[in-house]
Formats: C-alpha cells, sequence, structure tokens
C-alpha cells in the first residue's frame, strides 16, 4: 500500500512538472498596435500637451512609438478652438485654452487616416484643502516602509459628484508608481469635513524631504477611467479575472472601422499646495 501510494505521488509530481514546462513554452500572441493618446486640458499657466503612441505588447522592452503628424483640434462648448502643435514627436501643446469650472471640451484627432474624437469636462475642485499633516510610521508600523506619510484636512462641497486626484512630489520628483495613486470621490463624506485623510504612497518620506502637494479635479468619468485603471493595476492572485484596457473615451468616429484607441482625454482644476519640509 505504502509502495502504491510512493509511485502515486511521483506520478502527480511528474504530470505537474510536465505541465509546467508545457504553460512556459506558451507563447503569447500579439496584439495589434493601436493608437494610445494620453492628455489633459488643465487652468495651469504652462502649456499642457497631449501624447499619441502606439500601443505594444505586454513584455516588449521599448518605448512606444511616437504616432507623428497628426492633425489634433481641440474645441470647448463657448465656440473656443485651437489646433495643437506638435512640438516633439507625437508630442502635442496647448497654447491657449484652459480649462474653466464647467466647460466640456472635445478633441478630435486625425491620424492614420482615420478620426477620433473625445469628450470631456472639467468639475470643480473639492474638498478644499486647508492644510496638510504628516504621521510618522516606525519600523513595524501599519507600513512596510519607515517614514512619515501625507493627510489632507479641508471642507467637502455640497452636492454629489465630487472626486480628485492627489500627485506628490518630494524634492521635485513626482512619485509616480501604481502605489503612489492617490483618487477618491465624495461617496462617503459627501459635504462634510475631510480629517486627515492619508494619502498612497510606495515610501515613507524622510526628514529633511520637500513635499509638494498637488490636487487635481475630476470629472465622474474620469474618476472611473482612473479607479478602473488602479484595479487593474492592484489585480492579482490565482483567480483573479483577466486584464483587458481600461475602458477610453477617445472613439473613433467611423463606426465600421476595425480601429480603435486606447487612453483618455481629460480635464481638470489644479492647484498645487505650498512645500512643506519635514522636520
Amino acid at each position: 500500500m505504502r509502495k502504491d501510494i510512493i509511485l502515486l505521488f511521483a506520478f502527480l509530481m511528474l504530470l505537474l512538472s510536465a505541465c509546467e514546462k508545457s504553460l512556459q513554452s506558451v507563447p503569447l500572441r500579439s496584439g495589434t498596435p493601436v493608437l494610445n493618446v494620453d492628455g489633459w486640458i488643465t487652468n495651469r499657466e504652462a502649456g499642457d500637451t497631449i501624447r499619441l503612441t502606439k500601443t505594444i505588447d505586454f513584455f516588449d522592452q521599448r518605448s512606444a512609438p511616437p504616432v507623428t503628424g497628426a492633425g489634433i483640434l481641440l474645441l470647448d462648448d463657448h465656440q473656443h478652438t485651437e489646433q495643437l502643435e506638435e512640438i516633439a514627436p507625437g508630442v502635442f501643446v496647448i497654447k491657449q485654452i484652459r480649462a474653466t469650472s464647467g466647460h466640456k471640451y472635445t478633441l478630435t484627432i486625425q491620424a492614420e487616416g482615420e478620426t477620433y474624437r473625445a469628450t470631456t469636462s472639467v468639475s470643480r475642485l473639492s474638498p478644499v484643502i486647508d492644510s496638510l499633516t504628516f504621521k510618522y510610521y516606525p519600523e513595524g508600523g501599519d507600513h512596510d516602509s519607515v517614514g512619515y506619510r501625507v493627510k489632507i484636512w479641508g471642507q467637502e462641497l455640497t452636492g454629489k459628484g465630487d472626486a480628485l486626484r492627489i500627485l506628490i512630489k518630494r524634492n521635485g520628483i513626482l512619485q509616480n508608481l501604481p502605489d503612489d495613486l492617490n483618487i477618491y470621490n465624495d461617496d462617503n463624506v459627501e459635504g462634510n469635513y475631510v480629517q486627515g485623510l492619508e494619502m498612497n504612497s510606495f515610501t515613507g518620506y524622510k526628514s529633511g524631504d520637500l513635499i509638494t502637494v498637488e490636487q487635481w479635479s475630476l470629472d465622474p468619468e474620469a474618476y472611473d477611467f482612473w479607479n478602473q485603471l488602479k484595479t487593474q493595476v492592484d489585480n492579482g492572485g490565482l483567480f483573479a479575472p483577466v486584464p483587458a484596457n481600461v475602458p477610453t473615451n477617445v472613439i473613433n468616429i467611423n463606426a465600421a472601422s476595425a480601429k480603435v484607441a486606447t487612453g483618455y482625454f481629460g480635464a481638470s482644476l489644479s492647484v498645487v499646495l505650498p512645500t512643506v519640509e519635514l522636520k
């Protein structure tokens, strides 16, 4: 009996080993490159940019190739128009039009024989952040790394549908890893005072660091985009759903065309809070 069990165990191990080798040898299918759009219009004085690239395969180590020579027209709902200038391969600058609360914007892109269109709107800044505090977490605390975390305080305005993204610069460098993504909506704080909402960060901040916090408003569609993107990045585990492209607001106006786009064109009001040196 014992010998039969040993033989059965050995057979199962051989079978699992064979399965592992078979899975490792399965080639991944290459996808057809499509247009990717990445750009926002804000109220900042410096010109915002729209970047056009082509998608690449998941394990491709090269940079995404730029899409050059495109024609891009920006239009708002107050009949202001601007033809964007390409200032670098695949990079188009917005020089004149700025984001205004309540306005809507339409971006029309003519590239590679196709016309794509994206529409977005500008939401107000809420909550109105009035102060920042910093909480120190020692080794063995609630976080993997030792250091300070940022907390925001401020009044959330009355009226549903507010959302925001918080960007943090550490010594002038944007903290832009997946664990640094901070997006929130007003589902749980509608009209209330936000008391010490702690921001995500990949690593803790140290004494002497210069921390700059920037708040961006998000309309509901932009919040959904970032939220789905965050879900994809955080997704994992044996039984997690298969990753898929995050839904885009960039649509090919020719519904019969097989060519589609990915990415997002959004609009935000932005405010930069005073830089704080950690003591």
